[in-house]
């Protein structure tokens, strides 16, 4: 007798459950999740307990200043939504402001009006079946209680050490103890806890009119920066109908712009008139007519993709459109690389999201990305609020000829693209990632990956990765074969090699419902990211 040894390796186990299954970035977000699930509650008190206490353990990637974008699955009548919360620009933006042509990463000039707030409460209201308090016990009491800080977080506070110590709130939240706090210490951030129990407490109104609202606006007038209470008071997240698409004949569901996430839709729909299953995964064929249907699909986002509140939809259904597709794939050289201008899309792109998947024991499926764009966002602290805020002003052009110019009250064109399939069978499938610009080409194989080759969920996520950069590096990891690193040098791609499972290719996860109804679950070994499923 002995031990089945016949399956490939892969770094961890698909996590599979009868009932649900949940993926977070970090393992105390997922445990959050679970948490929900097992009092009652449903994916969308999961999703957002698990968002919440991501908010708490990763301030560097999404902390209650972040931006949110959420699509959930309701199971019993087969609809699907979209939550964009992305915050808009304050009223006293403008490219005016800026008058060396540029936007500073850092500092509460780079802020926008953060959105997760309001989307956790609109979320739980509309189709939780828990309270916003109980869905948010996790994250006070991570808060007030103290968490232990993992080792990823303490090399990022260590790395960023010298710019957040410039702030004096900042300084205060993160290194307490006048340092960075090592692996395995406990981090109490009590001001946040207050901020958190006063939102459980009285609603998102404590935020966007309350203590925080005043605090900020004083701050803002304080630093120089452009943020003011009129802002928050006037900001809600939108309901929004979600982008369909199909490929091989799933149902593929992204969210709409402001996201770029239909530059996926677009690339899947280029993809689809190529045999990708004939072709090795990760060879340089297939991963050339991924880089150049996504090449064609970002620049398309580029020229006509932004605020639909001030540019409209009209390019939409154009970029979804089959037959336009194939003209696109028409335009592909197998034998060549081809140009890629995107201008200043994406030019000085985030990197630090989080990533949240569930589907529970009904059915139902979120898939939801928060972030705060940069590692730390603005790098500043709301002073007595524990609240670190987003610099995703830092994601608008300047230049008046660009659809994604900065404007008074505009949103952002954003990496944000948490992503949805439904099979032909009827089951469903989430995923997304972090990684700012590499997003779209993890979802892209994450889809390959799942479609044409049938991969389990954590083969699909330990396989090799890559991305193309808005300069036009082609960056891939070393577990892609020499062979292939050259053939696609040979074929004109700038090629930039990382070690295999780099953090720089996000932490993708999948959760997804089985053929037999088992609800499976993978998660990125190049990150924090955790599954749990029962």
């Amino acid at each position: 007798m002995s031990f089945g040894t016949t399956f490939a390796l892969t770094t961890r186990p698909t996590i599979m459950g009868k009932k649900a299954a949940v993926v977070a970035g970090h393992q105390l977000a997922a445990a959050a999740g679970i948490r929900m699930l097992h009092a009652g509650g449903n994916a969308v008190d999961a999703a957002i307990a698990m968002a919440a206490a991501a908010a708490v353990l990763k301030p560097d990637a999404c902390g209650v200043g972040s931006d949110l974008f959420l699509l959930f699955f309701e199971a019993k009548t087969g609809s699907v939504y979209a939550l964009n919360a992305s915050g808009a620009a304050p009223q006293l933006a403008s490219p005016a402001e800026y008058p060396d042509g540029t936007i500073s990463n850092l500092g509460l000039r780079a802020a926008s009006v953060p959105g997760a707030v309001d989307a956790w409460d609109r979320a739980v209201a509309r189709f939780g079946t828990l309270r916003l308090s109980d869905v948010m016990a996790p994250a006070i009491a991570l808060a007030g209680e103290g968490m232990p800080v993992s080792a990823l977080f303490a090399s990022t506070l260590a790395k960023n050490e010298e710019i957040l110590r410039r702030f004096p709130a900042t300084r205060a939240a993160y290194y307490p103890a006048g340092r960075a706090p090592t692996a395995g210490e406990v981090l109490v951030q009590a001001d946040l806890a207050r901020t958190l129990q006063a939102i459980a407490n009285d609603g998102p109104g404590a935020f966007y009119g309350g203590a925080f609202a005043r605090a900020l606006d004083s701050y803002a007038r304080e630093s120089g920066a452009l943020l003011r209470a009129d802002d928050l008071a006037s900001y809600k997240s939108e309901w929004r109908e979600p982008l369909r698409s199909r490929y091989r004949g799933h149902e593929i569901i992204g969210q709409p712009p402001v996201s770029v996430g239909i530059a996926v839709l677009e690339a899947l729909l280029i993809l689809e008139n190529f045999a990708i299953s004939d072709l090795r995964d990760a060879g340089a064929e297939a991963i050339h007519l991924q880089i150049e249907a996504l090449k064609i699909a970002m620049t398309d986002v580029r020229a006509h993709i932004s605020d639909p509140a001030f540019v409209g939809e009209r390019a939409v259904p154009e970029l979804l459109d089959s037959a336009k597709a194939r003209q696109r794939a028409s335009e592909i050289d197998l034998r060549r690389a081809g140009t890629f201008r995107p201008h200043d899309l994406f030019a000085r792109a985030g990197t630090d999201t989080s990533y949240v998947g569930v589907i529970d024991a009904d059915g139902n499926a979120v898939s939801l990305l928060q972030s705060v764009y940069h590692v730390f966002g603005c790098g500043e602290v709301i002073p007595g609020t524990g609240v670190l805020m987003n610099n995703r002003m830092t994601g608008f052009s300047l230049d008046p000829s660009s659809p994604n110019v900065l404007a008074p009250g505009k949103r952002t064109l954003h990496t944000l693209n948490p992503l949805m399939l439904r099979a032909p069978d009827g089951n469903v499938m989430v995923c997304g990632t972090p990684g700012g610009p590499s997003q779209v080409f993890t979802n892209v194989s994450l889809v390959t990956r799942s479609v044409d080759y049938g991969q389990e969920p954590q083969r699909a996520i330990d396989a090799p990765r890559w991305f193309l950069t808005p300069a036009g590096e082609l960056h891939i990891e070393t577990s892609v074969e020499q062979s292939v690193r050259d053939r696609l040098r040979a074929l004109g791609h700038r090629v930039v090699e990382f070690e295999p499972h780099s953090a720089a290719m996000g932490g993708a996860g999948i959760v997804k419902v089985n053929a037999h109804g088992v609800r499976e679950a993978g998660a990125d070994p190049r990150r924090e990211t955790y599954a749990l499923a029962y």
